[in-house]
C-alpha cells in the first residue's frame, strides 16, 4: 500500500482491519486472531459504538517493529 492512502482522523493516519491485513500481506481473519490473542497489539477505536474500528498507523508500525526485534510492551 502506497503512502498517503490512509484515512486521517484528527490529523493522524489511521488504518482499518482490512488495511492492516493488506499492509502485513495477511488475511483479515489473521488480524482478528491477533486482536484476540496478542495483548501487545495496539488498542483500536471507533467514533461510534457500532462503527468501523481504526488503529493509529504509527502505533501499528511500532508494534510491527517490536515484533521484528523480538520485544513487546
Amino acid at each position: 500500500m502506497a503512502e498517503g492512502q490512509f484515512e486521517q482522523i484528527a490529523g493522524e493516519e489511521v488504518m482499518s482491519a482490512r488495511q492492516i491485513a493488506d499492509y502485513l500481506n495477511k488475511s483479515r481473519a489473521y488480524i482478528y486472531k491477533i486482536l484476540k490473542q496478542d495483548q501487545s497489539f495496539p488498542d483500536g477505536f471507533s467514533l461510534t459504538p457500532t462503527g468501523k474500528r481504526f488503529w493509529k498507523k504509527k502505533e501499528v508500525e511500532t508494534w510491527i517493529r517490536q515484533k521484528m526485534n523480538g520485544t513487546s510492551h
